[in-house]
């Protein structure tokens, strides 16, 4: 019996110490930066080159310091090399699959970045519902830009703001969500996808260290390495 008793003190003292953790980066994510939020800009010379960036809070800069530092801006910036880049970004933090779905889209692109899927791992979407917003939402990007990269999830099973038993079960379900990505996205020609729970071995491990102050979005760095999973399909 008092064996049993000290298993329950421990477990509640485990979960306390979670979910302190918890509220306290949770609390950073609060005053997390939101200088690299830009919805239009044109950068660069030449021939006009629309470029499209739709997702999540990855695609909005979350974390990052500023907009050249930030996913989308190094796209455009190194775009920009060659190209008048016409950057037009829908990302919406919290989006999943389905919310690009809502996104009205009128002009056409040459490249559109799609980053996402991972708010549906960790909101638990139904693997059928995915995959059915899954192809709907591909149809509609592949009619209106010349070619897609379509790149997710975040390893959220590493993502340390996150308790204990949930990073267990999402590293377990995370998989699974790449490989439907996987499978649909190879239905169209135009559209390039990502895994990015398994970065090229060049790349290394996704650590600590790209980590934001809320150890939930990426940091400076943590932008930069998404851009460079990204960059040799550019």
């Amino acid at each position: 019996m008092n064996l049993w008793i000290v298993i329950a003190f421990l477990l509640i003292g485990f979960a306390a110490w979670e979910l302190a953790y918890f509220f306290h980066y949770m609390s950073r994510l609060k005053k997390l930066r939101r200088k690299a939020a830009l919805r239009k800009a044109e950068l660069g010379s030449g021939k006009d080159f629309r470029l499209l960036i739709a997702g999540d809070s990855i695609g909005t800069g979350m974390g990052a310091s500023s907009f050249e530092k930030s996913v989308a801006g190094r796209i455009a910036h190194h775009i920009s090399g060659k190209h008048h880049v016409i950057m037009r970004n829908m990302s919406i933090n919290g989006s999943k699959v389905k919310t690009l779905l809502a996104n009205k889209i009128n002009e056409r692109y040459e490249l559109c970045v799609l980053l996402i899927s991972s708010n549906d791992v960790i909101r638990f979407t139904p693997f059928i519902n995915f995959e059915k917003d899954l192809q709907k939402m591909l149809e509609k990007y592949a009619k209106i830009s010349k070619k897609v990269i379509l790149i997710g999830p975040a390893n959220v099973g590493d993502a340390y703001l996150l308790p204990a038993l949930l990073r267990i079960i999402y590293r377990r379900t995370a998989p699974k969500y790449a490989a439907i990505l996987k499978k649909i996205s190879s239905k169209f020609p135009s559209v390039s996808y990502i895994n990015s729970i398994s970065p090229r071995k060049e790349l290394g491990e996704y650590t600590r260290k790209y980590y934001g102050t809320d150890m939930f979005h990426p940091n400076d760095d943590g932008h930069e390495f998404w851009f460079e999973m990204i960059k040799e399909k550019l």
